[in-house]
């Protein structure tokens, strides 16, 4: 499961990482209220069970923040306006299930799911950043181990600020990177009407003028993004960068902005890092069923009986 600002996406993956059913629920979870957001969160699940088919074996949970180490807790989830809400007790109490449910950093599930089978594969140090409508979320894979919202790098590369005397960003500083390149930032930049998801960018960037295209390669949603970008690659030295969301579009249709961040990174002039288009449509999905699948890869027979005895379905 996804959870936005605006909607909650759901799915069911199996093993082999193959979303088996998926559907879209509009709703302003951050209006609602953390309370009554859970409330309605747990009806989802409930809705995906059906008797007949397999058992469900895990629940995971992206936000769009930082969550705690337990991978229960939703710490500071500023696009939902939740603090310390205790998610996994409260589903667990409206489901009534033994299932294990978890929760996690969306944009560190997005980067496992890239790593794992994307365009992350193979990387020795990757770094993530994704443009959703209402922010970017990053995080880092190293090793094969998560450098996110879970590990000992909180890393939250949307507050990096690209311009001190910039606006008030959400996180009280000014000018930060999520500002200039969140989905509806890049949207406004290219002259759209949308949310910024990436098939309205890709689509308004397929169709582009000469004289568009030169004025967006001014704007200041480009400046900052290239800016972010150096800081990024010259601190944390990825040796790839997976951009997704609505920054995939903009690295496919526009290679160049890449290649001139390189040439600004002194690390990048150094060491080979290479800036790549994400490769999967449901990243985050992917990732959160990659969690939630862990304890069932551990330990098969108990989750299967645990799942069973409870008479959950998927």
């Amino acid at each position: 499961m996804n959870v936005r600002a605006e909607a909650i996406e759901i799915a069911t993956v199996d093993l082999s990482r193959n979303i088996k059913s998926y559907m879209e629920r509009s709703v302003n979870v951050r209006e609602l209220g953390a309370a009554e957001a859970l409330s309605t969160i747990a009806e989802c699940i409930r809705s995906i069970e059906a008797p007949g088919k397999s058992p469900l074996c895990g629940i995971g949970i992206a936000l769009p923040g930082i969550v705690g180490r337990d991978n229960a807790i939703a710490r500071n989830v500023l696009a939902l306006d939740w603090h310390d809400v205790p998610v996994v007790s409260v589903l667990k109490q409206h489901i009534g299930s033994q299932v294990p449910i978890t929760i996690d950093h969306d944009a560190t599930l997005g980067a496992l799911a890239e790593y794992s089978c994307g365009a992350g594969r193979g990387a020795g140090r990757l770094l993530y950043l994704t443009s959703e409508p209402n922010g970017l979320g990053a995080a880092m894979i190293s090793r094969g181990r998560s450098n996110g919202s879970t590990g000992d790098h909180m890393l939250q590369a949307g507050h990096l600020s690209v311009n001190p005397s910039g606006s008030r960003c959400a996180c009280g500083s000014r000018g930060c990177l999520e500002l200039f390149v969140s989905g509806r930032a890049i949207e406004n930049a290219i002259g759209g009407v949308g949310s910024g998801t990436p098939g309205e960018v890709s689509a308004k960037l397929s169709t582009f003028t000469l004289k568009e295209r030169t004025h967006f390669l001014r704007s200041d949603c480009i400046n900052a993004l290239k800016i972010g970008l150096v800081s990024l690659i010259n601190t944390l030295a990825p040796d790839r960068v997976v951009l997704a969301g609505a920054l995939a579009p903009i690295a496919a249709h526009f290679p160049s902005i890449l290649t001139e961040a390189l040439a600004m990174s002194v690390v990048a002039r150094t060491e080979p890092v290479t800036i790549v288009p994400a490769a999967l449509n449901n990243a985050m999905l992917i990732g959160a069923a990659e969690q939630a699948l862990r304890g069932l890869k551990n330990d098969p027979i108990l989750v299967l009986e645990k799942s069973r005895r409870t008479g959950d379905k998927t």
